[in-house]
This record gives structure tokens, sequence and C-alpha cells, in this order.
């Protein structure tokens, strides 16, 4: 029987300017060889006191660690959220202004960062369409208006991976990679692409409405054992939604939304054929399209999103990606959310988000994952987030790191120090990495996200755990991104965010 081909993840780089050191680490140690000169200038009694005790303070920030990152690497997330919660900043409230007849109603009362952006609807045909009257050819497209991008979102899937025999798995896994090279290499205006995987206790909600609906064939006592049964049902499974967001910069991509006709409207279309391109791939490497998203199901989705228990009311009146089901984008936002310093509070429970910030150092197959997407009983968003890297800047970073490895190696080789398993990997990496790009292949940065909600503080508490429980069974770790709860919230959402 032919078994599944395994990857290897890179070990991770080291961060920093110099020596594995950050900016900040590096202007405290600056600093504290500063105030050593001066106080070796004039060695007095009170500069002795004053300058070591400045020294000492300097020093421990820059070397004592909290939660992974030195405490002089924590001051700006510090100071950014007491700024944000002295002047309340970390409080949002649907604002009624935004509701004014005057306004256009394209406009999203979105929290923070994303305020600006904007929910159109645009036909197939590159024909302006009105969102009060979507039809089946609708795209729905959101308009970052600071960040000149436009995203639309595709719903896919692919439940039937795990039953397919290793070599019809591996030809997708090929496929999806095929897919990446192709989407970086001929469509350089498709700045971002993200995978946004939602899970969660299923809702009986559409089987009872199928039941109401169809049912009623047989007599009393066996409907209310049915609707018992369906009762009973409620939250015990798990639904799995699968979401493809693509990104367009308009700046990227002028001369072509030019040839289009211009505007908002040309732009919507150079989207659109791209995304046509885009689904013809998908197909193409075994990954079914079931529809780009009208204006009200991307409303659903960001609605589900700031309030979960709204996805009950939503399953109640469907959830047909070309139909007229979804939310209006008026109550698209939240109506209320309020940030602390590790968690978020929203409209109808909880949300915490983890950012993966270790991967697996054993080699893995394509279907690691298993265990965190569909082992976990919690509701929880996770995003892959793929930003390709230019073709010159993936050259040079190889070649400077390539040389770097080199050098280190012939250094220690020349002073008689052993090379470790940690730094004969790092070479390996990259002169992998180098002869990838020698043979076409991309280089993409992956910002990889998950947000658990829950009803209750204990049961986010919970969840969070038992989520971090199946990532180290998937051998991944995470890290929560406290002090940027809101910010890191919106990151699992399909508006295609998280890299800069």
């Amino acid at each position: 029987m032919a078994e599944l081909q395994t990857y290897r993840f890179p070990a991770r780089p080291a961060t920093g300017l110099l020596f594995g050191l950050s900016l900040a680490r590096l202007l405290a140690l600056g600093l504290a060889g500063v105030v050593l000169i001066a106080v070796s200038s004039r060695p007095t009694l009170a500069t002795l006191i004053l300058g070591g005790a400045t020294m000492l303070l300097l020093l421990a920030a820059a070397s004592v660690k909290v939660a992974g990152r030195a405490v002089v690497d924590w001051l700006p997330v510090w100071a950014g959220f007491g700024w944000s919660m002295a002047t309340r900043n970390n409080e949002f409230y649907a604002s009624p202004d935004l509701t004014d007849p005057g306004l256009p109603a394209e406009v999203l009362d979105l929290p923070g960062e994303l305020f600006g952006t904007e929910l159109h609807t645009y036909a197939a045909t590159g024909t302006r369409a009105t969102l009060a009257n979507p039809t089946p050819a609708n795209y729905g497209v959101l308009l970052d208006t600071f960040r000149d991008r436009l995203v639309t979102v595709a719903e896919v899937s692919g439940q039937d991976l795990l039953f397919c025999d290793p070599h019809e798995q591996q030809a997708r896994f090929a496929g999806w990679g095929a897919l990446l090279d192709h989407v970086a290499q001929s469509m350089p205006e498709l700045c971002r692409l993200q995978l946004v995987h939602v899970a969660g206790p299923a809702s009986a909600g559409p089987l009872a409405r199928w039941h109401a609906e169809q049912g009623g064939r047989g007599d009393d006592a066996t409907a209310e054992s049915y609707r018992q049964l369906l009762a009973a049902a409620d939250g015990v499974g798990q639904s799995h939604r699968l979401l493809l967001a693509i990104a367009l910069d308009r700046r990227v991509a002028r001369r072509q939304i030019r040839q289009a006709g211009g505007g908002r409207d040309g732009a919507a279309s150079v989207l659109l054929d791209r995304a046509a391109m885009v689904e013809d791939a998908l197909t193409g490497a075994g990954i079914e399209v079931h529809g780009w998203l009208p204006a009200r199901q991307l409303a659903a989705v960001l609605r589900v999103g700031f309030c979960p228990s709204a996805r009950l009311g939503l399953d109640a009146r469907g959830e047909d990606v070309n139909g007229l089901a979804g939310s209006d984008s008026s109550v698209a936002g939240p109506a209320g959310m309020v940030e602390s310093w590790s968690s978020l509070r929203l409209e109808s429970g909880w949300a915490v988000t983890c950012q993966v910030v270790g991967s697996p150092s054993r080699p893995v197959t394509g279907e690691f994952l298993q265990h965190l997407l569909i082992g976990v009983p919690v509701s929880r968003r996770m995003s892959l987030l793929y930003v390709p890297t230019p073709a010159q800047t993936a050259e040079r970073r190889a070649q400077t790191q390539q040389v770097a490895a080199e050098s280190e190696q012939a250094l220690r080789a020349r002073w008689g120090f052993a090379a470790s398993a940690r730094h004969r990997r790092t070479h390996g990496d990259a002169a992998q990495r180098e002869a990838d790009l020698v043979d076409g292949r991309t280089v993409f940065r992956l910002v990889w996200t998950i947000t658990v909600t829950a009803a209750t503080l204990a049961e986010l508490d919970a969840a969070v755990g038992q989520t971090e429980a199946a990532a180290r069974r998937c051998g991944l770790e995470l890290r929560r991104l406290v002090g940027t709860q809101r910010q890191a919230a919106s990151f699992t959402l399909p508006l295609c965010r998280g890299g800069r």
C-alpha cells in the first residue's frame, strides 16, 4: 500500500537585526553602554548609584523575557493598550449615524482598524447590481479603502480528502502547491490569499427546517419522536466551512484596471476575472468550489464572526450561497465589543485569538492538522494567510541566509567549535530554499492565527485549553496575542488581513 509523502517545516529563523536581537533590545544595550561610559568619565558616588541602577534596569529589560519576549519588546504593546484603555478606544459600539439615508449603504459599521470597509455587489459580467436585489450571478466584493484592496470570498471544500487513497491525496497536496505558485507567478496583482476554516458544534437548524418542510408523512407520535431526536442532536456533531479569500492590490493592477474602464467598477472587473482563473485552478487541484459569496452571505460571515450566536438565526433562514439567504449589510458589524488584555468580549460570548509561532519539528504528512480541524468540540476559526514574497526579495534573502550559514560554519570549523544539529539544519534549509527558487518555486510568508469563541469566560478558558492540547498533538505551538485581541480577531475573518 502506498504511503503519503512527508514534509518537513524549516527551522524557525532567528529574528532580529543583529545576533538575534531586536531593535528595542539593541537600543537598550546601547543605552547601557552609553551610561557606563558617562559614569566612568565622572565616577562620583551619586553617578555610580544612579548609573548602576539605570544600567541594571536597561540590562534587565533587554535580557529578562516574559512569555517568550524581552521586557523591552513588550513596552510598545503595553503603551498601546494603556492608551486605548485611557481613551476608551478598547470599546466599540455600533453608531446609529451610519444608518443615515444620506450615507452610502455599502459602508460597514466595523470597529477600529476595520473602519472604512465597504461591501459592494457586482455582477459576473462586470455590470453593477444593487445590494437590495442580488442575483445568483452576483459577487460580493469587500473594499478596503485605506489599504486600497478589493477582496472576494468563495466557499470551497475537500471533505473527502481523508477517504481518498494515498495517491489521490498526494495529487491534491501537489495541486495546492502548484496553485500557490500559479497565483504568485501569473497573477501578481493578487497580493494575498487566505484560507479560513470555520468549525464548531453543529446546529440542527437545517435538519429541523427540512423536517418541517418535507416531513409530516407519519402519525403524530412519529413526528414527535423525530422532533425530539433533532432537538437532542443539536450541538452534538460538528459543522465545518472552508472559505477562500483573494485580495487584489489596486496599486499593482493600475494598468489592468485602466483597461477595464477604471474606477471601482474596473477594479471589480479585474478581480472577478482573476477569481474565475483561481476557480479553474482550484477545480484542477481537486478542490470543489461551491460558489463565490454574494454580498448578503459575506455580511452573514462577518456577522457570525462578531456575534457567534447569530449563526443559529442564520441557520434557520438557510445558507445557500447562491440565494437570498444571509444578512443585511447594515448589521454585518457588531453591536458592541470590549477588548481586554487577554480576551475579547463579544455580543454573545467571549473570544481569544492565538498565533501559531512554532511549526512541527518532525516530518509530517499533509493531513497532520486533522486533530485540530475535527478533533476539538469548540467553536473556532483558523486562518492561514499567504503573502507572496517578490522573486528578487526572496532570492536576496536566500542568498544572504546561505552566505551567513556558510560563514558561520567556516568560523566554527576554524575555531574548533562543533556544529550543532540546529546549525546543520539551518544550513540545509538555506540551501534548499535557494534550490527551490532556482526551480521556479515561490516563497510565501504565512500568518497563521486561530480564534476560539465561547459563551462564558469559564467555557472560553476550557476551550482554549482544548485547542492548545490539540495543537500540541499536531506539533504546533500557540501563543496568545495579548494586548491586541481586537486586531488579532479580525485576522481570522476572510478579509485578507494580518501580514504587513
